[in-house]
């Protein structure tokens, strides 16, 4: 969904977007294991977890930048074969315009932006998995015996 010319509202939108997502879904781990191990296993359960996350960002990590690294040799082959990929990426997208010929500026912002959007690809992909396997967590209620009872009393009140 990003292009050379997508507005920086649109950014800032699917950043806020990204943001929540991740701060409902780094938590809903730590409290399932909360939920699920023994008082004495609660710690190390919560390392595991928080290791697990920092991995796997990681991982992710390496992997974005291999698929982006090959999609804007790619794309800079397709869009501007003039231009030395391996300048472009040594220079970095602050650099391109000391190393990219004006004329070729156009194609080169392309292939990185086609670049971007495979690396997206990537992470939907990853997010869409993790999405699968949530659903083998099940649903457990977390509140405590008593707030239950209240709340069956309080609805049978009504």
């Amino acid at each position: 969904m990003f292009t050379p010319t997508t507005a920086i509202g649109a950014w800032i939108g699917y950043q806020i977007i990204q943001g929540a997502g991740r701060g409902f879904g780094f938590q809903a781990p730590v409290v399932a294991v909360q939920n699920a191990s023994s008082p004495k296993q609660i710690a190390t359960a919560n390392a595991l977890v928080v290791f697990s996350q920092t991995l796997g960002g990681a991982i992710c990590l390496s992997l974005g930048q291999v698929v982006f690294s090959d999609r804007l040799r790619a794309g800079i082959a397709h869009y501007a074969p003039e231009v030395s990929a391996a300048a472009v990426i040594v220079a970095g997208a602050t650099g391109i315009r000391d190393v990219v010929p004006a004329a070729s500026l156009p194609g080169v912002v392309l292939a990185y932006s086609k670049a971007f959007d495979k690396v997206m690809h990537l992470g939907t992909g990853i997010s869409g998995g993790q999405l699968l396997f949530a659903f083998g967590m099940g649903w457990v209620n977390i509140k405590k015996k008593e707030e239950r009872e209240v709340e069956l009393v309080t609805e049978e009140k009504v």
